[in-house]
């Protein structure tokens, strides 16, 4: 039996990644997420089965294949690896054993101590990800420690190298600020059961709504799993769910592999997980309403409300041509503009819910 427990985001990006090859082999990952954050892995792997789906997984989304490679090759993403050495990476991780010579060295990843040989011992380098490191004889000084010679644990080195598969690409996003591009999304949070889901999510919602903003389709993310998840979300865990982007950014006309991280704000997070308030919003299916809760704008809500329902109380007859316009432009769904009424009284209850929850919690 292997128990993983969530760490510093690459890690956890690992296992997410892992997982994904899983449930790909057709096992139900659901029997693995522990209600206390934990992965446990409790099965037979075959290793042959488990490159293949990676190797498959990466192809997807790099375009090449690992697969018969005999020489590496420095500008794949995993950097001089072929099939062989992916392969010994997954029967380390599938027989995890320890030895009892060579010296003794902690991993930084999961800081398990584990007696290594001095040739064995197997450094963080672009091996694991080529924009995430570099190479120990070119950058020794590029990593923690000024040394490239931090250590990786036997269990650890393929969780590594399934990071890439947890990346959520997306292909039509774009910051006109900075001019964007090959952007990736990662939701990290304390608890590997609540990361699978909401990168499901964001990763699906993605898919049908791409145009939408990272920010829009973070949020309709937590409001799905609020719906289908029976997730209480405590403090401690709303606090600390966080988004890393890697992006490439072009500087002086060179492409510039970048990191960022940011928080999605407490109070947000425990809104849209909250289960009344996420209901609500999906029955609304309004993204300018939603718009107003990702920006805290509450009271934009309740002033909404009470014009679209001053509006509603007029025949289309007695309605002007700017009251009109203004329903037009203000609501896209068909459904509420034919009940004026009713989608006012959603904004009023939404409100109210709102405001409810803000007085109960001190943010």
């Amino acid at each position: 039996m292997i128990e993983l427990y969530p760490g510093n985001w690459l890690y956890n990006a690992g296992v997410i990644g892992f997982l994904t090859i899983l449930e790909e082999m057709g096992y139900d990952i659901n029997n693995f997420l522990k209600d206390d954050g934990r992965v446990v892995l409790g099965i037979s792997y075959r290793e042959d089965e488990i490159f293949k789906v990676w190797d498959q997984l990466t192809k997807n989304k790099f375009g090449y294949s690992y697969s018969g490679k005999k020489g590496g090759t420095q500008q794949y993403y995993y950097a001089n690896q072929t099939e062989d050495s992916i392969k010994k990476r997954i029967e380390k991780f599938i027989n995890h054993s320890t030895s009892t010579k060579g010296v003794e060295r902690v991993c930084f990843f999961c800081y398990t101590k584990e007696m290594v040989k001095k040739q064995d011992i197997d450094p963080w380098t672009q091996a694991y990800g080529n924009i995430l490191a570099g190479s120990d004889k070119t950058f020794g000084n590029l990593y923690w420690n000024n040394s490239a010679k931090d250590f990786i644990c036997s269990k650890c080195q393929f969780i590594i190298m399934c990071h890439h598969i947890a990346l959520i690409e997306l292909k039509n996003f774009s910051e006109k600020s900075n001019q964007k591009s090959n952007s990736y999304l990662f939701i990290n949070a304390p608890s590997f059961k609540l990361m699978w889901y909401l990168n499901k999510y964001v990763r699906e919602i993605y898919e049908k709504k791409g145009k939408s903003s990272p920010r829009q389709i973070i949020g309709m993310s937590l409001i799905e799993m609020a719906l289908k998840l029976n997730i209480q979300l405590g403090k401690w865990t709303a606090m600390n769910i966080e988004v890393v982007s890697k992006y490439t950014e072009k500087k002086d006309r060179k492409p510039m592999d970048k990191i960022d991280f940011f928080s999605l704000p407490y109070e947000l997070v425990f809104l849209l997980s909250d289960r009344k308030i996420a209901a609500l919003l999906s029955e609304i299916g309004e993204q300018s309403i939603l718009n107003m809760v990702l920006n805290s704008d509450y009271t934009k809500i309740l002033k909404l409300a009470e014009k679209i329902f001053k509006i509603a109380l007029k025949s289309k007859n007695e309605r002007s041509d700017k009251e009109n316009e203004f329903i037009n432009e203000t609501i896209k769904n068909e459904k509420n503009k034919e009940n004026l009424i009713s989608f006012s009284e959603k904004l009023f209850k939404l409100y109210a819910l709102i405001e409810e929850k803000v007085k109960k919690e001190v943010f």
